[in-house]
């Protein structure tokens, strides 16, 4: 077990070398089930150039004037649904 936790360390360790070797501005995305929280990152990881959440009034609104202009498709129940069959798969009347 000490093995495995090791090793997921070190592969860790060594993901954060790579990724701060690539030198370019980062997206980091938090969800949660009420709330996504996004923030754009340097390079170095040392500051946050901008930063987003549901919990923003503005942002709240955008979604809801999004959610609102959006038709909705309403799924059909499945005794309406039509029963096609795919290509090459009819079957034959007897």
């Amino acid at each position: 077990m000490r093995h495995t936790n090791e090793a997921r360390l070190r592969r860790a360790r060594q993901t954060r070398i790579r990724i701060r070797q690539q030198d370019a501005i980062r997206l980091t995305v938090h969800r949660t089930n009420s709330h996504i929280y996004a923030q754009i990152t340097t390079a170095r990881g040392d500051r946050v150039l901008a930063a987003a959440s549901t919990l923003e009034k503005d942002v709240r609104a955008t979604l809801k004037t999004l959610e609102s202009a959006s038709p909705r498709r309403r799924r059909q129940p499945a005794s309406r649904r039509s029963r096609s069959t795919a290509p090459g798969t009819a079957t034959r009347a007897a």
